[in-house]
């Protein structure tokens, strides 16, 4: 999985994500966040529906958009 998102701002601007199940719901989630323009933080603490008994707490979409957030934060933005 991948998250390309915008130096700065956050923005995710792109995702790659490669499978064998069907992860039609994944992809379609960032279809409409790169749509609605979210950050990698608004993703990372978006809440998604889980069962405990058969899922985990954090949905991996939301672990990738951390990973990144947590990325981004460490990176400075060089003014050109």
């Amino acid at each position: 999985m991948k998250l390309t998102y915008e130096v700065g701002s956050n923005r995710i601007v792109g995702a790659q994500l490669l499978s064998k199940h069907d992860i039609t719901a994944a992809i379609n989630t960032l279809s409409l966040a790169i749509a609605t323009k979210q950050t990698t933080q608004q993703l990372a603490f978006a809440d998604f529906f889980f069962q405990p008994e058969f899922d985990q707490q954090w949905n991996y979409l939301c672990a990738l958009a951390h990973a990144a957030y947590r990325q981004a934060k460490e990176i400075q933005p060089v003014a050109l």
